[in-house]
């Protein structure tokens, strides 16, 4: 089994220990990796992804859904403008997606009214892990 690091670490290791002791037979052997390999060339029976999936010899099906949400440090939170339109973009860090180095838009949505911000700021991360950690950088982020 190949999957994020994030994944692993937030949903799958501390359900590993259970799924081990209902199914001791089974041997599972798992890569955490942020970046997906070729399942038929590496002989990975299965591969957890949080992106799509454009191969069209691999079946793919949604098991979880994860929302974001924007956060900051209560200090920040007292200098953060009245409307998020007016989000200062080149404070803000964002979430590569695989294989791109260009963060994703934060999509923020409030009853009907919809908005995009391009983080702009000076870091951008492929591990929602190491975004989380930068909480104290006076930043904005976005975060599960």
């Amino acid at each position: 089994m190949e999957t994020p690091i994030s994944f692993d670490q937030a949903l799958l290791c501390p359900a590993l220990p259970t799924f081990a002791k209902r199914y001791p037979e089974i041997s599972t052997a798992i890569t955490l990796t942020n970046q997906p390999r070729h399942m038929i060339e590496r002989a990975i029976d299965i591969s957890i992804r949080m992106d799509h999936v454009e191969n069209a010899e691999l079946m793919a099906r949604p098991i979880y859904e994860s929302a974001y949400v924007l956060c900051c440090t209560p200090e920040m939170a007292q200098t953060l403008p009245a409307h998020p339109g007016e989000l200062d973009a080149r404070r803000c860090i964002g979430i590569l997606p695989e294989e791109r180095y260009h963060p994703n838009l934060w999509l923020l949505e409030k009853g009907a009214e919809r908005l995009e911000v391009r983080p702009a700021g000076p870091l951008h991360f492929n591990s929602s892990d190491a975004l989380l950690a930068r909480s104290s950088m006076g930043l904005y982020k976005i975060r599960h």
